[in-house]
């Protein structure tokens, strides 16, 4: 990573925090998962500078009333408060395509989910939230308050 930022109880590689892009890359991962954060991080890393985005990486429980896994709400919110996008890839995603940048939401969309195949119905794939860019805006914010909500009700699913 080029940079490193400390803080109290937090440990974030940054590219700038924030140096004026309009897009970041973040991730998050706490316990035995901060591993494959590690591994993960230099492909983060190349594919953020080739494409021009910032990149936060966090190692901190950031809502301990829910699992950690839930954390990313909290940092996807706060980085759009200083971004246009926050792109999302959880800590076990590798980028293998350097050139390829991330669908972005479309006109009238907040969001930009990617998608992957079921091994038992390849010809329906489906929303995977593990990689995602969100478009910061009043829908957004609704749409992360709306997920939290939901938390409620899948908090202790066997998931996480």
């Amino acid at each position: 990573m080029s940079g490193v930022i400390k803080s109290a109880s937090r440990v974030v590689a940054a590219h700038g925090a924030p140096r004026g892009h309009s897009h970041v890359v973040c991730s998050l991962a706490t316990g035995a998962f901060a591993e494959l954060l590690d591994i993960a991080a230099p492909t983060f890393d190349a594919w953020a500078r080739e494409h021009g985005y910032d990149l936060v990486l966090s190692t901190e429980h950031l809502d301990a009333a829910r699992p950690p896994s839930w954390s990313k709400l909290a940092l996807v919110a706060e980085l759009l408060e200083q971004y246009e996008v926050v792109i999302w890839l959880d800590a076990d995603t590798v980028v293998v395509r350097f050139d390829e940048p991330m669908p972005e939401p479309g006109e009238g969309q907040v969001i930009a989910l990617s998608h992957h195949y079921q091994a038992h119905d390849r010809a329906h794939p489906v929303a995977n939230a593990g990689v995602f860019a969100i478009r910061r805006g009043a829908d957004a914010t609704a749409l992360l308050a709306a997920w939290r909500a939901d938390a409620e009700q899948l908090q202790d699913h066997n998931w996480w």
